[in-house]
């Protein structure tokens, strides 16, 4: 008897879900929580999709008004040059703090 591979579902893959919502349960039923919780999830995809963030983390200064997106990869690669960036420091005041 020959073998057969398996029969798999289709699947369908999303670059990002329509709709991302967080459970009443998670919030441990309460109204006012979960609404919050909701309200920030559906701004931060809103943030995202101003800045073109692609993925988490996404980090996003604030500057004179301006919002402006900090590439995550700089947190690994660089962290005084990131930690500059975000608390809007010259080299030379890290170097005195460090």
């Amino acid at each position: 008897m020959a073998a057969t591979s398996p029969s798999w579902p289709p699947v369908r893959i999303a670059a990002r879900p329509r709709t991302v919502r967080c459970s009443y349960a998670a919030t441990g039923s309460h109204p006012e929580l979960y609404a919050a919780t909701n309200q920030r999830i559906d701004r931060a995809f809103t943030l995202m999709n101003e800045l073109s963030a692609r993925g988490v983390p996404g980090f996003v200064i604030q500057d004179d008004g301006e919002q402006r997106l900090l590439p995550s990869s700089m947190l690994f690669s660089q962290p005084m040059h990131f930690a500059r960036q975000v608390c809007g420091i010259s080299q030379a005041e890290l170097d005195n703090l460090l």
